[in-house]
C-alpha cells in the first residue's frame, strides 16, 4: 500500500453534501496530510520497538546460562535471532 493509504483519490463530500476541498472548507486537505504523518510517525515508532527489543534478547540470549553453555549456542536460538533480525534491520 502507498504511504498515502487507500484514502487518495475519494472524493469526500461533508454532510451537506458539498466536497471537502471547495473553497468554504480550504483547510481540509492540511488535515488530510495528517494521517499520513501519523502513520509515518507509528510505524518509526515500531521499528525502534522492534529494534530495541531484537537488542535486548540478543544480549539476555548472550548472557543466559542453559545446559552447561550460553542460550546464544544452541541452534534453535540463533535461528530465532535471524529471522527477527531479517524482519527488523534494513539489507
Amino acid at each position: 500500500m502507498p504511504l498515502g493509504g487507500p484514502h487518495r483519490g475519494f472524493a469526500c463530500q461533508d454532510a451537506k453534501g458539498l466536497p471537502l476541498s471547495s473553497a468554504k472548507n480550504s483547510s481540509i486537505p492540511f488535515l488530510h496530510s495528517g494521517p499520513d504523518l501519523i502513520r509515518a510517525s507509528v510505524a518509526a515508532a515500531a521499528l525502534g520497538m522492534a529494534r530495541r527489543a531484537l537488542a535486548e534478547a540478543v544480549a539476555f540470549a548472550q548472557a543466559r546460562p542453559l545446559f552447561g553453555q550460553k542460550l546464544a549456542d544452541f541452534q534453535w536460538t540463533q535461528a530465532k535471532v535471524e529471522i527477527e533480525v531479517t524482519a527488523v534491520v534494513p539489507d
